[in-house]
């Protein structure tokens, strides 16, 4: 999931947990394929109806099937694969049915039920119209599958396969996960539209789009530099956009979804062929701001580049290889978020602004990371999903490993931590560790396991040049206070950049001790030394020691989606007051933030407007359904 789609819902309000006292239970029973078939209307009271069928397999003798599902939904009927009805109990967000199933016995029931979804965590149901069409979409991470339909809602019990078939108003289609594999007309102004996926997947990235959608195909040919590693490759690309939107084609270089063919082959480079071969990729509109990873079809709230990159990611980490817990989140958005900035790489003439801006802004923030990068809380949905810790400082820790191991190598340790079906922070530093024969332990407890905060770094060099030779002594102090940070001193993997008559000389630096000096020897004499230059790790200038900043981190503004429709989401580096502004110069909207802010844009006009935080200014374009 990208950042943009947080909504910041406290999960105490949800009830839902990570770690349940009765999650025993649901692993005893592994289930390994899901049948739903829905009925929505959304001028209907309940918009949902349907029957959700579950196989499983029993890993020890159970007297019951547990399942998630909201209380706002109510259980009809669940009967066996005999059509015997079965007793059940629906009790707050639980429902247990009185199945036994032995060990190693496999076992198919069908729970009926029907409701209309409320809405919770990261926005876990959205339906209303658009230009007075119908829309539909679900958003389950992490804990709100079990908001619309009943299911094993976490994310270590993959099934093996999913079929959703919905029943839609027309003219509305669907976009799920999988391929389409039929389209009913049901003769009462409903379609059916059925899709098939046969790879496994986690409850959570199960999904359903639906709207007055324009269709939109490509297919990614995989180049021949590839194709000689990983074989052929056409795979369909499929985008369903709003009508009338102009999502598919965009609105600069930065945008536009059929840039995904773009972004495709270098996501592969690094991370290995694509984990769905057999069926799509593609993408659906939605109302919700910034994106979401359904396997095979990624929900989009706008149109960016590093949003497409972003989503496309998760298809490897995050849905792919999945997490057996939700504690070690960081893999799923830190390699994520890592990849829009691999992707600019591939042509740093090209996104050199974009670069600059979003590297700028998720620096800034990773600095401001509160606790371990492993979470300890994985009750409340707006602490997890915090920008600045598994999306920003998850992206440096990565930054700084591939620091520390060189490209090569670390293309090597990507492309074998995706082979796994669900990870853990701990098997992906064994991986690191076995493919670059480093000892990463301490790298891991300092910046994952156990550390906080970011070094505050003080550097100061000599010359040290003698008549034999030129050298330069650079000492460089780690001077956090306990209060910023509980380690005393970080490994850094850095770089020392030396100018020597007009040249500049890198060279490579493990910082490990709380105060350290590096004698470097030279072809001339020093005349200046830079601490890290191009910010391979994370770290902040000691108070009042502005000498050594590698380079002025300028207020970032980044203002998505855009062009936008109901809400636009603008973040700042820094606290401010965001103002938006016509064409006319009227200020309409004041908005004091805390560097992240959702501003309404209720009852404007469409057009043009501006986005203003005091140094900066940037251009918003508002549409109306």
């Amino acid at each position: 999931m990208h950042a943009a789609g947080q909504k910041h819902v406290p999960l105490s309000a949800t009830g839902n947990a990570d770690v349940s006292t009765d999650r025993a239970a649901a692993d005893a029973f592994d289930i390994t394929w899901y049948d739903l078939s829905l009925d929505l209307d959304r001028q209907r009271t309940p918009e949902l109806r349907g029957f959700v069928t579950i196989h499983g397999v029993a890993s020890s003798t159970i007297p019951a099937i547990r399942l998630d599902l909201a209380p706002t939904m109510q259980v009809i009927s669940v009967v066996n694969d005999t059509g015997d009805a079965l007793p059940f109990r629906h009790e707050g967000f639980v429902l247990w049915v009185d199945a036994p199933v032995q060990a190693g016995s496999e076992a198919r029931i069908t729970v009926t039920y029907e409701g209309t979804p409320t809405s919770s965590g990261l926005g876990s149901w959205g339906s209303g119209f658009l230009a007075s069409k119908p829309f539909f979409w679900s958003l389950s991470e992490p804990y709100g599958a079990r908001d619309w339909w009943p299911n094993d809602d976490h994310p270590s019990d993959k099934a093996d396969s999913v079929r959703v078939a919905v029943r839609v108003p027309d003219p509305a289609r669907v976009g799920s996960n999988g391929l389409l594999t039929a389209v009913v007309p049901n003769g009462d102004g409903t379609t059916t539209w059925v899709w098939t996926h046969r790879y496994p997947i986690a409850s959570y990235l199960v999904s359903l789009a639906g709207g007055a959608y324009d269709v939109f195909e490509q297919v990614y040919e995989r180049p021949e530099a590839l194709v000689s590693e990983f074989g052929p490759l056409s795979l369909p690309i499929v985008h369903y956009v709003y009508a009338g939107g102009g999502a598919f084609e965009g609105v600069n270089h930065f945008s536009g979804w059929k840039r995904v063919v773009d972004v495709m082959p270098v996501l592969e480079e690094w991370y290995g062929p694509y984990p769905f071969p057999d069926e799509k990729y593609g993408h659906a509109q939605v109302t919700f701001g910034g994106g979401m990873e359904h396997q095979t079809m990624s929900s989009l709230g706008n149109m960016g580049l590093n949003l497409v990159t972003h989503e496309l990611a998760h298809q490897w980490y995050g849905d792919k290889v999945g997490l057996a817990s939700w504690v070690d989140l960081w893999l799923n958005e830190g390699f994520a978020t890592q990849s829009e900035f691999l992707f600019m790489e591939s042509d740093r003439a090209e996104y050199a602004t974009e670069y600059r801006q979003l590297f700028d802004l998720y620096y800034s923030r990773a600095l401001t990371a509160p606790g371990t990068l492993v979470l300890s809380d994985t009750t409340n949905e707006s602490s997890m999903f915090a920008f600045s810790r598994v999306y920003g400082k998850g992206w440096m820790v990565l930054r700084m490993l591939r620091s520390l191991v060189g490209d090569d190598t670390y293309r090597e340790i990507l492309r074998a931590h995706a082979v796994s079906d669900l990870a853990r922070t701990g098997q992906f530093q064994e991986t690191a560790e076995r493919l670059s024969g480093l000892d990463l332990d301490r790298f891991f407890r300092d910046w994952v396991f156990t550390g906080t905060g970011a070094p505050e770094i003080d550097v100061s060099w000599v010359d040290a040049s003698t008549a034999q030779m030129h050298a330069v002594d650079v000492t460089v102090r780690q001077v956090q206070e306990i209060d910023a940070s509980n380690v005393d001193a970080f490994w850094l993997p850095a770089w020392l950049e030396v100018q020597i008559d007009g040249q500049h000389y890198r060279y490579r630096a493990d910082i490990t001790q709380r105060e350290q000096t590096l004698r470097i020897e030279l072809p001339g004499p020093p005349q200046a030394v830079v601490f890290d230059p191009d910010r391979w790790t994370l770290w902040r200038p000691a108070a009042g020691d502005t000498a050594h900043v590698p380079s002025p981190v300028p207020q970032a503004l980044s203002v998505y989606p855009n062009p936008a429709t109901t809400h636009v989401r603008v973040q700042t580096d820094l606290p401010t007051t965001i103002r938006l502004f016509d064409l006319l110069g009227r200020r309409v909207r004041t908005v004091s933030s805390d560097g992240d802010a959702w501003i309404s844009l209720e009852g404007l006009a469409a057009g043009v407007y501006f986005v203003d935080s005091g140094s900066l200014r940037t251009k918003l374009i508002v549409q109306k359904p």
